[in-house]
C-alpha cells in the first residue's frame, strides 16, 4: 500500500470524517467535494451563476473542523457572488473575477495566483496582492522600493542598459 493510502485509510477514513463526501452548501446548485492531496484534505467547490461556472479550490487542510470551516466560508463567498459583464466596473468593494464580481469588504486581503503562458513553458510567473490593514511605511512604498533598486542596480554595475 502506498504511502497517501496508508494516511487516507488511517486518518481519513474514519468516523466523523468527511473525506469523500459532497457537501450541497452555499447557493443552489453549488457542489462542494472533499477530497485530499498527499497528506491533508483538499476542497473542490463548483458554482454555477448564470452561464458561467465557477470553481474555488483549496488544500493543505489538516483537520475536519477546519474542513468545515473552510466549506463555512466558502458558502458565504458564494452567497456574495454574482454574475459580471466584462465591461462592468462595479462601485462597491469586493473581488473582480472573469465572469463575476464578490461584493465584499475585507479588513484583510491577500490573493495570490499564478499565470503559465503557452509560448514560454519554462515560465510561471506569481503574483501576490496584499491589502495593508492600516499604512503603507515610507521603505515599503513602490516609488521608494523603485528608487532603492534602481540604486541597487546602479551600484552593482547593473545599471549600464
Amino acid at each position: 500500500m502506498f504511502e497517501k493510502e496508508k494516511y487516507l485509510n488511517k486518518r481519513m477514513n474514519t468516523p466523523g470524517s468527511l473525506y469523500g463526501q459532497i457537501v450541497d452548501d452555499g447557493i443552489p446548485g453549488q457542489r462542494t467535494f472533499v477530497g485530499a492531496t498527499y497528506d491533508s484534505y483538499r476542497i473542490s467547490s463548483y458554482v454555477p451563476i448564470g452561464a458561467d461556472l465557477f470553481v474555488f479550490e483549496t488544500n493543505g487542510i489538516r483537520s475536519t473542523e477546519d474542513v468545515k470551516q473552510e466549506i463555512a466560508d466558502l458558502g458565504s463567498i458564494t452567497c456574495k457572488l454574482r454574475a459580471r459583464a466584462v465591461d462592468d466596473i462595479p462601485v462597491a468593494p469586493g473581488i473582480c473575477l472573469e465572469g463575476g464580481f464578490v461584493n465584499f469588504n475585507p479588513t484583510y486581503e491577500n490573493i495570490s495566483m499564478g499565470v503559465r503562458l503557452a509560448e514560454f513553458p519554462d515560465v510561471h510567473l506569481s503574483i501576490s496582492t496584499l491589502k495593508n490593514r492600516a499604512s503603507v511605511a515610507d521603505y515599503e512604498k513602490l516609488e521608494n522600493r523603485l528608487k532603492a533598486a534602481e540604486r541597487d542596480a546602479v551600484e552593482e554595475g547593473k545599471g549600464d542598459f
